[in-house]
């Protein structure tokens, strides 16, 4: 059990939704349909504060290339809070700093 620490950014509906459509994107090929948009809301819901989420190092990801085999083959990335931040400035969405977090990786 190890202690880490990772910054945080804090990101509005639009923003999370959009990362995790690219995510899946590049991981899978496919886009979201509307059912899982509707689910991915309602997450964000649950666990948003102030109508923010926050995302830390590695909670998110795509893939380096095309999605067939890429898991197999080890292309699935990790995104770090620095390219949630790049990602976002280029498409031009919103999002804020957020406060360095300590949590347990176990």
């Amino acid at each position: 059990m190890n202690i880490r620490k990772s910054p945080t950014v804090l990101v509005p509906l639009e923003s999370y939704l959009f990362l995790q459509d690219k995510g899946r994107f590049e991981r899978c090929g496919k886009h979201f349909n509307e059912a899982m948009i509707q689910r991915l809301t309602e997450n964000f819901n649950r666990h948003s504060y102030k109508g923010r989420k926050q995302i830390m190092n590695d909670d998110l990801g795509g893939c380096i290339g095309k999605p067939e085999k890429a898991w197999e083959e080890g292309r699935w990335t990790s995104w770090s809070v620095e390219n949630v931040k790049k990602i976002l400035d280029e498409v031009g969405l919103p999002w804020e700093e957020g406060v360095e977090t300590e949590y347990i990786e176990v």
